[in-house]
This record gives structure tokens, sequence and C-alpha cells, in this order.
């Protein structure tokens, strides 16, 4: 249960595009302190996937520079974000607030809110980079 890649580095007016693979997934805003808890106005909804296909897609628009945190918002059989499907814009790696931190304290949180490889892929277009 990954987003790959689980970080991007991204400039405002990228675009990032969120191909969903696998059964049924979400890419969800969360925060930082609550990595687990839909908080914020992006939400893909579940995008179900039933056969390889067809995968559906979604674009997230970045508009600064200001590090984003999202989540998979699916908790059946168990709960995504718990499992660490977390993906994260522009977390510095060498900050308290990195992914790895984000990662860690979202597999310590209580259970998901919201409805199982079970990987998403992220691309982005525009002048940022992957990491």
């Amino acid at each position: 249960l990954t987003f790959n890649p689980a970080n991007v580095s991204a400039v405002a007016g990228d675009t990032i595009t969120f191909t969903f693979q696998s059964k049924n997934h979400s890419l969800t805003q969360s925060t930082f302190a609550a990595p687990c808890t839909k908080n914020g106005p992006v939400d893909s909804n579940f995008q179900f996937v039933s056969d390889a296909t067809q995968l559906p897609t979604f674009v997230l628009n970045v508009t600064d520079t200001t590090p984003q945190w999202f989540f998979c918002a699916q908790t059946n059989p168990v709960s995504h974000c718990n499992m660490g499907m977390v993906f994260s814009v522009n977390a510095d790696p060498t900050s308290a607030k990195s992914f790895d931190a984000f990662q860690a304290a979202a597999k310590a949180a209580g259970s998901a809110p919201g409805g199982a490889s079970q990987s998403g892929g992220a691309s982005q277009s525009g002048g940022a980079s992957q990491s």
C-alpha cells in the first residue's frame, strides 16, 4: 500500500497526476499533525479499479511550495493510512516534518475516517523534480 513516488517536489503551476491501480483508493488531504483525518479541499473520492485496462486518474494542481499532506482514506479491510499509504508534496527530508515522520505518524494513528497491490502512482508535469 503505497503512493509512488511518496513525496514530490513541485512549484506553483505544476500538476501532479495520480493514476489509481488495483482495487479502491483515494487521495485525501490531511495535515501533518493528523495524517489520517480529512482536512482540506482535496479529495479524489474513492477510485474503484475493476480491471487493469481502465485506470482512473486525478490531477492535483500545485499552487505554492508549502508542504501538503495526503492519505488514502480506504479502511476496508484495513486502514490504508495506518498501513503507511500516505503522500506529500514538498516535504523537506531534513525537517522535523519530513515525509518519513509523516508516514510514521500515520502508522501510529488510529483508524482513518472514510470508506485494498495496492498502490497509486503519481506523475507530474511542469518544472518540478520528483524525490
